[in-house]
């Protein structure tokens, strides 16, 4: 829990920051970017009892996700295209830059 605190108060984008829904192919799943001040996090729920896969369009294909929050995941970005899977009720944050 106190990471969870810190993390948040370390990204301001979080508290202070616009918020978008992405769009997933699963309704289970909680996805959504924050973006303050050049900062973007991205954040990604299972609000479901199953293991489930989460496949997300980020806004520019230049975009790169770095891990900040959660259980260390395999992930992978194609085309634009951020996909990983989430077990039960698992959650995840990145923060996300841009390539160059």
């Amino acid at each position: 829990m106190r990471q969870l605190i810190a993390v948040r108060h370390r990204h301001k984008s979080l508290g202070w920051g616009s918020f978008k829904w992405m769009k997933t192919r699963s309704k289970a799943i909680a996805a959504y970017l924050c973006e303050y001040n050049g900062e973007r996090i991205f954040c990604a729920h299972n609000l479901s009892h199953r293991r489930k896969p989460v496949k997300v369009r980020l806004p520019y294909e230049t975009m790169i996700p770095a891990q900040i929050l959660g259980k260390n995941l395999s992930w992978g970005v194609s085309g634009g295209e951020f996909d990983f899977e989430l077990d039960a009720y698992e959650f995840v944050w990145f923060s996300i830059r841009d390539r160059g």
